[in-house]
Protein backbone atom coordinates (compact mmCIF):
# COMPACT_ATOMS: atom_id res chain seq x y z
CA UNK A 1 0.00 0.00 0.00
CA UNK A 2 1.56 3.21 -1.13
CA UNK A 3 -0.26 5.06 1.63
CA UNK A 4 1.69 3.21 4.34
CA UNK A 5 4.95 4.13 2.61
CA UNK A 6 3.86 7.77 2.37
CA UNK A 7 2.98 7.88 6.08
CA UNK A 8 6.27 6.21 7.03
CA UNK A 9 8.24 8.71 4.98
CA UNK A 10 6.24 11.61 6.45
CA UNK A 11 7.25 10.30 9.87
CA UNK A 12 10.88 10.27 8.74
CA UNK A 13 11.28 6.60 9.62
CA UNK A 14 12.87 3.61 7.97
CA UNK A 15 10.93 0.39 7.60
CA UNK A 16 12.96 -1.01 10.48
CA UNK A 17 12.20 1.95 12.76
CA UNK A 18 8.48 1.88 12.02
CA UNK A 19 8.40 -1.86 12.54
CA UNK A 20 10.11 -1.49 15.92
CA UNK A 21 7.52 1.09 17.04
CA UNK A 22 4.67 -1.15 15.93
CA UNK A 23 6.12 -4.46 17.10
CA UNK A 24 6.53 -5.96 13.64
CA UNK A 25 9.49 -6.68 11.38
CA UNK A 26 10.88 -4.47 8.63
CA UNK A 27 10.03 -7.31 6.24
CA UNK A 28 6.37 -7.07 7.26
CA UNK A 29 6.40 -3.30 6.63
CA UNK A 30 7.97 -3.96 3.21
CA UNK A 31 5.30 -6.54 2.40
CA UNK A 32 2.56 -4.09 3.36
CA UNK A 33 4.09 -1.31 1.28
CA UNK A 34 4.40 -3.55 -1.78
CA UNK A 35 0.89 -4.98 -1.45
CA UNK A 36 1.99 -8.52 -0.63
CA UNK A 37 0.16 -8.40 2.70
CA UNK A 38 -2.90 -6.51 3.89
CA UNK A 39 -2.66 -4.63 7.18
CA UNK A 40 -4.88 -5.57 10.08
CA UNK A 41 -7.22 -3.03 11.63
CA UNK A 42 -5.05 -3.06 14.76
CA UNK A 43 -1.95 -2.25 12.70
CA UNK A 44 -3.70 0.63 10.96
CA UNK A 45 -4.96 2.03 14.27
CA UNK A 46 -1.45 1.89 15.77
CA UNK A 47 -0.01 3.59 12.68
CA UNK A 48 -2.68 6.28 12.92
CA UNK A 49 -1.80 6.95 16.57
CA UNK A 50 1.91 7.32 15.76
CA UNK A 51 1.14 9.63 12.84
CA UNK A 52 -1.23 11.83 14.87
CA UNK A 53 1.28 12.11 17.71
CA UNK A 54 4.01 13.20 15.31
CA UNK A 55 1.75 15.71 13.56
CA UNK A 56 0.82 17.26 16.91
CA UNK A 57 4.47 18.11 17.38
CA UNK A 58 5.56 15.13 19.40
CA UNK A 59 9.23 14.76 18.57
CA UNK A 60 9.54 11.60 20.62
CA UNK A 61 7.30 8.79 19.48
CA UNK A 62 6.64 6.16 22.13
Amino acid sequence: MKKIREIRKALGMTQKELGEHLGVSAIYIYMLETGRKKPSKLFLKALECIYQQKMKGGDKIE
